[in-house]
């Protein structure tokens, strides 16, 4: 379980790092401020609430419980700082007079935890709610931490799930949303633990083992509101390069098929990251369009023309059917040994962009059309073995 401790700390302090790079190109910002604190104090929870280091600083401090005490109370300053968090990402902020109240009412709940705690005199234990539940102070202790958690992430609850929907682009609709369900699933910790609590010091029937249960809400609930905080950042990186890895290998069967007839056309295909290989296919597919120009007829646009709209097509797919056609029967009069003509227009037809997804985009509806060409008559079909959109 200390591993697993560490870990989690390890993975808000590389969050809290990642944000750090955010927040010094934005050092006005409330809400990345907010997220930075959220994910410092998260890391100093987990390190703090370790079993290996509960103990070592119970020794090195020499008052027993101190790790417990310091650990939650950074749980609980996480908590108001995640509540403060959301607040400004969802856009309804806070005045100053709240902040002020907000930062008073946890001092006082942390103060009135560390009165409780440390006047006991009780040695810490893993399952320190089983053994030490059926003391008053203890279980006071417990309610006021799990309250004030309680409070602070409903409220996160609240505020995330009721702008999500409304939120200006995807990565902060994902960001609220996991944000929301790290603040559910820690509420639901803040109730097991209460039941477990009241239940031993009533002797009741507890309902599992708290020292496995509730270790393990917590890390979910925060592995959720880490990934909430941080996704605005890496899940935007995350998107486009799934994109443009998408719409590579979408490409893939109408490159090969013309690179494999004029290889010259070809450039590294293996260096540089995603981007710089989808825009050289991109480059390559345009070459190969315009090096067999020449084999296309003049009069073979009108006839593509015509079939394209007899077909129902119009507008920018009318252009990618038409265009597919006409490379797909260049191509097959290029291996035929079919005589070259000029042809007046040799720019393909297409929607003014300069977005590399998009053009990869139409790109995708020409490779369509060139493996299932339009029916007009001066060129036999092309055969391409192989699914031409794998997917």
């Amino acid at each position: 379980m200390t591993h697993a401790y560490y870990l989690l700390a390890g993975l808000c302090l590389v969050g809290a790092l990642y944000k750090l790079r955010d927040l010094s190109r934005d050092p006005g910002s409330s809400s990345l401020r907010g997220t930075c604190s959220t994910l410092a104090l998260l890391s100093l929870a987990f390190v703090t609430l370790a079993p290996a280091s509960r103990l070592a600083i119970d020794g090195w401090t020499g008052a027993p419980n101190s790790a417990r005490w310091l650990g939650n109370s950074a749980t609980l300053a996480a908590g108001c700082s995640i509540q403060i968090a959301m607040a400004f990402i969802a856009g309804d902020g806070l005045a100053p007079a709240q902040l002020r109240r907000k930062a008073l009412t946890l001092l006082a709940v942390i103060g009135t935890m560390g009165a409780l705690l440390l006047t006991t005199g009780l040695h810490d234990h893993p399952d320190f709610v089983h053994v030490h539940g059926h003391r008053g102070p203890v279980v006071a202790y417990l309610l006021l931490y799990l309250c004030y958690l309680a409070a602070t992430l409903g409220d996160a609850l609240r505020l995330a799930w009721s702008h999500a929907s409304k939120a200006r682009n995807a990565a902060l609709r994902a960001g609220l949303r996991l944000g929301g369900a790290g603040s559910a699933i820690g509420l639901l910790y803040c109730l097991y633990k209460a039941f477990f609590a009241l239940s031993k010091f009533w002797h009741l029937p507890t309902l599992g083992t708290e020292g496995i249960i509730g270790p393990v809400l917590a890390m979910t609930s925060a592995t959720f509101i880490v990934a909430g905080l941080t996704v605005g950042s890496w899940g935007a990186a995350l998107i486009e390069r799934l994109r443009y890895r998408h719409a590579y290998r979408r490409l893939e069967p109408l490159w090969r098929t013309l690179t494999g007839e004029l290889p010259h056309l070809v450039l590294d295909p293996h260096r540089g990251d995603m981007r710089e290989r989808l825009y050289r296919r991109v480059i390559e597919i345009h070459d190969a369009r315009l090096t067999l120009a020449p084999y296309r007829d003049p009069q073979w646009e009108a006839l593509a023309h015509r079939a394209a709209a007899e077909a129902g097509l119009s507008g920018p797919s009318l252009e990618a059917a038409v265009n597919g056609t006409l490379l797909a029967a260049a191509l097959e009069a290029r291996r035929t040994g079919g005589s070259t003509r000029a042809v007046p227009t040799l720019e393909l037809t297409r929607p003014q962009s300069t977005d590399l997804p998009e053009e990869a985009a139409w790109l995708e509806a020409v490779s369509r059309a060139f493996f299932s060409p339009l029916p007009f008559p001066p060129q036999p079909a092309l055969i391409v073995e192989g699914d031409p959109c794998p997917k």
